[in-house]
């Protein structure tokens, strides 16, 4: 290894050490238009369009979930995505159809 590679190379470690390259943390909380189930742990992402796949992806994996008898109606039931910060990114309805930001 050159010297310039090393010195690139430690930059680059330092960089990620001290957080230079983090990426944007969401959480991803569903209500059912009564009830809140917040998401404490989130997860980090990319970006934007990572949370959107992750969403679109978590709505399907609980419609899954809950095609028991009782829960039919899942028409009230949303997905709403929030920064680390708590502002609304997005929500999802279980349509899969974006809902517009109310702030």
């Amino acid at each position: 290894m050159g010297a310039t590679t090393g010195v690139v190379l430690a930059l680059v470690v330092i960089r990620s050490l001290t957080g230079a390259f983090a990426v944007p943390r969401y959480f991803f909380h569903f209500s059912d238009g009564k009830r809140r189930f917040s998401d404490d742990t989130g997860a980090d992402l990319s970006g934007l369009s990572a949370a959107r796949a992750h969403a679109v992806a978590q709505v399907r994996d609980m419609k899954a979930a809950m095609c028991a008898p009782g829960i039919q109606d899942l028409s009230g039931w949303t997905m709403s995505v929030h920064d680390t910060q708590g502002r609304s990114v997005f929500e999802l309805g279980f349509d899969l159809k974006p809902h517009r930001n109310v702030p």
